[in-house]
């Protein structure tokens, strides 16, 4: 039984063209019996047959049985309506690609009714009643008009519904099948309740129990259909030649009949004329030929329909069950994902296209997201790192000379353990056979071994300055540039050149990359050969360098020598500098790393042609300061010469350069000074000591520590914009300085082709739901809900994306490594970055995308009744 109070339903509301399509309306339908609605177009009937079954919505209550809805919950009344009420369409809504089967298949589904057996059981049972089933595996397409209706009504019945929704389901057929459908609804009546909206009064008075009359969207009459007999059905497209009068004729040629309705004489004039053997007809009336026009002849009288003949049709429900399948959820998964792939096979031209175009965009979207693994990927392949160590970063590009910070963060305690990495460039060469040499090549960063800071993975630690260890990352490179030939034991013993030196391989360490580890006195070596001549030196410094007496080394050409007890700076320089200096003036200065000089004299070499400024006292050489113990020291003498006081003897002694201000018994940094000392040019002491000593280096730019007191240390050094970080850390955020400009050329690049793929993808998406517009109204007006509709249509973007797009996406990608290594292996240098993790997560971005961008047109489709669906794409 149905109930329906005080519904309204308004088209255009408050608009100037509103219509009251459902006028304050409310009736009482059994729970069993033929119903029909009548009215002109537009009276309202089809609107109001929607609101009954579902189908739309509209204010007021409506009660099926015990289920009451008194406001319209599409969730709730797809629910009900899937299993309850069936639906036989004007222009019978199947799938036209599907068999008759399938289309029955899909209702049963949609219910829920997926056991195998009992659905092939209600199908063949169905089918048979209507007179179809030797149709089962025939296209919906090829059949005729009837045979479709035949197949919608099964559709509605094979689900066992309670409410039958038919929506001028004769409305398309000839008067036969008419009959064959309203007989078969008709029957289905005495056990559920039928709803037609028909045009045909005389369809509608026979067949029906009770009959209502809309106007203008209220129900002006309730009629309940006494009892007819028979029905006369149009026969206007039929020629009873029984019921027609006959005149006939026997001529030489045969016999002629002439049928007519009635006895008026029409004044025709014909002829026949025989040639040929072909029989041609000249009239002066309108002919023709039966094979050209639709009228049926019929040899016999017309008779009227008798309703007797109903009871011919018969069909049973008791016997079914709403059994699910018992099989296993990924056999239906399978299923269900071999459907989807062949609608995504089995689609026209047109949409062949949009395939194509999602292609391309897979492709676009694989250039953004190189782009943006060009602007955040750094190549930590190239960067110097140890762990173990700290560095300071230039946070703003500017700030204090960093070797007066490292000094005074040295002599507050906040760090210890400096040193001053060499930029070196070493190479390994190793002949397999006579035509095949391994040849490899690197910069590295070279500092003298301490055990507490190398992580020391295979061998043992340089024992004699021949010896280095080195980066277990720069190993594996050699070893993959064998072809695999050497292992990292193997490694072991083997011969690299380093600034024109040969040293023997004797451990490889961890942790680290592009780093090379040498005795003390083997670093500062290779520094004083890569520092050589300064551009200044002192006076006082020149026994030491060149091994001579002071006297012997120059002569004075003008003006007077340094005096180095005088109060101000005073430099002596070589003979061209003073000429060009004494154009300037008498009185004259330079300045030198931040010190004003009085020239007072120029000077001649009396062994060697070197140009440099002779200073009387010292000046803060820039520079940095390392960590050294002079225990390693094989020859002391060549790193430092005592000056004053004594060497070192234990860790809390140190000793300090004569070119400082600090003197004898001073405390730094905890430690006492018990010696002052002097060095080659290149070494420049501010203070050595044991393990927590440091030595100046000049003409350096960068170098590492331990932090012993982090709080201070940041403390320190933000003061003057610096950041202390671990090497590696500090390594990508300099290159990432470096490389700003060009990732912001490239983030814009990814953003403006995300916005416009996701455009794109959204109006192909859109394009290809609506190019599958007519199966998705069908499957909401048949009951499915939007969870499965969703579900149904998220398997389908997901066969498209990774038959489409994902395809685009990796062939872009295969075609861009292919060019990272042709011009990274080209130049050297790694101009392009490479990502697996990127390229993953840009593939996984891309299936969110997909779906997000293919899923919402169809979710704001979904939004809208089934009614409103079909009737916006004229379903």
């Amino acid at each position: 039984m149905i109930k329906v109070n005080r519904l309204n339903k308004y088209y255009n509301k408050g608009k100037n063209n509103e219509i009251h399509v459902i006028n304050e309306t409310s009736i009482e339908l059994p729970s069993c019996g033929f119903v029909s609605f009548l009215g002109h177009s537009g009276s309202g009937k089809t609107t109001l047959l929607n609101v009954l079954g579902g189908l739309d919505k509209a204010s007021g209550s409506i009660q099926y049985d015990e289920k009451t809805f008194s406001k319209y919950s599409m969730r709730q009344m797809d629910a009900f309506r899937s299993k309850h009420i069936g639906y036989v369409f004007q222009n019978y809504n199947l799938l036209l690609d599907e068999t008759v089967y399938d289309n029955l298949k899909i209702a049963l589904d949609i219910i829920g009714v997926t056991d195998s057996e009992e659905a092939d059981r209600r199908i063949e049972y169905t089918l048979k009643a209507v007179g179809m089933y030797k149709f089962r595996k025939k296209k919906a397409y090829a059949l005729s008009g009837g045979q479709q209706q035949r197949v919608g009504i099964a559709r509605a019945l094979v689900k066992n519904c309670k409410i039958i929704i038919a929506d001028e389901p004769t409305g398309n057929l000839d008067s036969r099948n008419t009959i064959e459908v309203m007989n078969i609804l008709k029957k289905i009546s005495k056990d559920a309740l039928v709803l037609m909206v028909t045009h045909e009064q005389s369809i509608a008075r026979f067949y029906s129990d009770f009959l209502f009359e809309i106007q203008d969207g209220k129900i002006v009459k309730k009629e309940e259909m006494k009892e007819e007999t028979t029905l006369k059905t149009d026969v206007g497209n039929v020629a009873y030649l029984k019921d027609m009068r006959l005149d006939w004729a026997q001529t030489p040629i045969g016999k002629i009949n002439v049928y007519r309705e009635d006895s008026s004489d029409l004044g025709v004039d014909l002829d026949i004329i025989i040639k040929n053997k072909t029989i041609y007809i000249q009239s002066n009336q309108p002919i023709k030929l039966v094979d050209n026009s639709n009228l049926k002849i019929v040899d016999d009288h017309y008779q009227a329909f008798v309703k007797e003949e109903i009871d011919e049709f018969n069909y049973d429900t008791s016997w079914y069950r709403d059994l699910k399948d018992s099989s296993h959820f990924f056999k239906r998964f399978w299923n269900a994902l071999k459907m989807a792939f062949s609608n995504f096979r089995n689609v026209k031209r047109r949409v062949k296209l949009l395939y194509v175009a999602l292609g391309c965009i897979g492709f676009v979207c694989a250039i953004s997201v190189i782009s943006l693994i060009n602007a955040s990927v750094t190549d930590t392949s190239s960067l110097e790192y140890n762990h173990n160590y700290s560095t300071l970063v230039d946070e703003k590009e500017y700030g204090r000379r960093t070797n007066e910070m490292i000094l005074a963060a040295y002599e507050e305690n906040a760090i210890d353990n400096v040193l001053c990495p060499i930029n070196v460039w070493f190479s390994f060469s190793k002949k397999f056979t006579y035509h095949n040499e391994l040849r490899y090549s690197s910069f590295a960063y070279c500092i003298p071994f301490q055990e507490d800071f190398v992580d020391l993975g295979v061998g043992r630690a340089p024992q004699n300055d021949s010896e280095i260890c080195m980066s277990r990352t720069d190993v594996d490179r050699i070893i993959q540039e064998s072809d695999h030939k050497l292992d990292v034991h193997q490694m072991l013993g083997q011969t690299v050149q380093m600034e024109s030196n040969s040293y023997t391989i004797c451990g490889i360490t961890e942790k680290d990359n592009h780093y090379v580890y040498t005795t003390l006195n083997a670093y500062c070596k290779i520094m004083n050969k890569q520092q050589g001549n300064p551009d200044y030196v002192l006076k006082e410094d020149y026994d030491l360098r060149y091994a001579k007496a002071e006297e012997n080394l120059y002569r004075i050409v003008d003006g007077r020598d340094v005096d180095c007890d005088a109060a101000e700076p005073e430099v002596l320089v070589w003979q061209e500098k003073w000429d060009e200096l004494t154009d300037l003036g008498s009185d004259f200065y330079i300045e030198l790393d931040g010190t004003t000089y009085q020239v007072v004299g120029s000077y001649d070499y009396l062994f060697e042609t070197e140009q440099m400024y002779i200073l009387n006292r010292n000046v803060y050489f820039s520079g940095l300061y390392n960590e050294i113990d002079p225990s390693y020291i094989s020859d002391a003498d060549s790193c430092y010469r005592i000056v004053e006081g004594r060497d070192i003897e234990n860790d809390n002694e140190i000793l300090v350069s004569v070119y400082s201000e600090y003197g004898l018994n001073w405390v730094i940094g905890g430690r006492t000074v018990v010696g002052r000392i002097t060095g080659a040019a290149s070494l420049k002491g501010k203070v050595i000591g044991t393990l927590t000593a440091s030595l100046l280096c000049s003409d350096y730019y960068m170098f590492i520590f331990r932090v012993v007191n982090p709080s201070l240390a940041e403390r320190l050094f933000q003061e003057n914009n610096y950041s202390v970080y671990d090497t590696y850390t500090a390594g990508i955020r300099i290159q990432n300085r470096y490389k700003t400009a060009t990732a912001a050329v490239f983030r814009t690049l990814f953003i403006v082709l995300a916005v416009v793929s996701a455009v794109f993808i959204y109006l192909i998406m859109r394009s290809k739901m609506i190019a599958d517009i007519y199966s998705i109204g069908i499957y909401r007006s048949l009951g499915a809900s939007r969870l499965q509709m969703n579900r149904k249509f998220l398997l389908d973007v997901l066969i498209l994306t990774t038959c489409t797009t994902l395809i685009g996406y990796f062939i872009a990608f295969l075609g861009y490594h292919c060019l990272v290594r042709f011009i990274n292996d080209t130049f050297g240098i790694t101009f392009l970055m490479k990502s697996s993790l990127l390229t993953v997560l840009g593939g996984l971005g891309l299936y969110a995308a997909m779906i997000f961008c293919g899923m919402l047109p169809m979710f704001l489709l979904l939004l809208k009744t089934p009614s409103e669906i079909c009737s916006k794409y004229d379903i």
